[in-house]
């Protein structure tokens, strides 16, 4: 329950960072397993022509604990001369 309070990402934000919690419990494997998934779980991950290089590299055991993704087709820029992103839903 501690996880899910101090983990849940501010979606307003403009700049997606780490939560302080998640990223001091890098230090200590077994409760920074523990904490990873329910960030997974509880969080939406988006992925944009700027992220997908970096999910990408991540480890085959961490993308299984991603639950929601959103999928932006067009970002902002490429947008401008269309009606604006489109969004996949997975």
């Amino acid at each position: 329950m501690i996880f899910k309070y101090c983990l849940k990402r501010n979606v307003n934000a403009k700049r997606h960072t780490t939560p302080s919690l998640l990223a001091a419990l890098r230090a200590a494997p077994g409760l920074y397993d523990e904490a990873l998934e329910v960030y997974y779980k509880i969080n939406i991950v988006v992925l944009t022509p700027m992220t997908y290089e970096g999910f990408c590299h991540l480890k085959l055991q961490t993308v299984k604990m991603v639950r929601r993704i959103v999928v932006v087709l067009r970002t902002k820029d490429t947008a401008e001369n269309n009606r604006g992103p489109h969004f996949l839903y997975v």
